[in-house]
């Protein structure tokens, strides 16, 4: 589907479409369950997420690293976002700016 919406939109609408239904569904809840992850299901993450970042470019079948196609798509990667948001939690948790109900869990 997104190869049939990048022939259509531009590169920052296909990013845009990406984050807003693939990177969302990919990291929902992840500062749950992201640390607990093996290491061969974080790599099929990151895998099906490195698959959806070779659609942006108008070339689908160029072959490039994970970084490469990260910089330029101008997204993150997954551990990262993990981290972020895993951060953010821990953050507002400390701060009493989560429900309390979370907080005492």
């Amino acid at each position: 589907m997104l190869r049939y919406l990048r022939k259509h939109l531009d590169v920052k609408d296909t990013i845009k479409v990406m984050k807003l239904h693939i990177v969302i569904r990919i990291t929902y809840c992840s500062p749950v369950w992201a640390n607990s992850l093996k290491f061969n299901l974080r790599a099929k993450l990151r895998s099906l997420n490195h698959h959806f970042i070779r659609v942006i470019p108008s070339n689908f079948e160029l072959k490039l690293s994970r970084p490469v196609m990260l910089r330029i798509s101008g997204m993150e990667n997954l551990d990262t976002i993990f981290f972020k948001r895993s951060s953010v939690l821990i953050f507002k948790l400390i701060h009493n700016l989560e429900p309390t109900r979370l907080a005492m869990t």
